[in-house]
């Protein structure tokens, strides 16, 4: 899965090895809410399987979808803000979160990657 994600094709394999210790799976039903907007940012999330949509302030309008490979929640960590948008599982989803004080403790070993995301 990891393999997958645009923020690894740096190919520092020390940066994927420092993100795999920490992430945790985590499995979403069809139509649960992953994040929700507004929501204080502690989590950075990579879709493992399944499908997500972020939905628009309205919570009900789809701005964009996610597959495998993909991350989200990057942006309330690194601005270190609340959610901007919400993300909905629309299959069931097997999603591996990384805690907030884990990326950024990463990110500082690993200065590069920062704009990356």
């Amino acid at each position: 899965m990891l393999s997958k994600v645009k923020l690894f094709e740096l190919g520092d394999p020390a940066f994927m090895l420092a993100i795999v210790r920490y992430l945790r799976p985590i499995i979403y039903m069809a139509s649960d809410f992953i994040l929700r907007r507004g929501e204080y940012s502690e989590n950075m999330c990579f879709i493992r399987s399944g499908k997500v949509e972020i939905l628009a302030s309205d919570d009900l309008t789809p701005i964009a979808y996610l597959e495998e490979g993909a991350y989200f929640g990057e942006i309330g960590i690194v601005f270190d803000m609340k959610r901007s948008a919400s993300v909905r599982a629309m299959t069931v989803c097997v999603i591996s979160a990384i805690a907030k004080q884990e990326i950024l403790t990463i990110l500082k070993n690993f200065p590069d990657h920062f704009e990356f995301l």
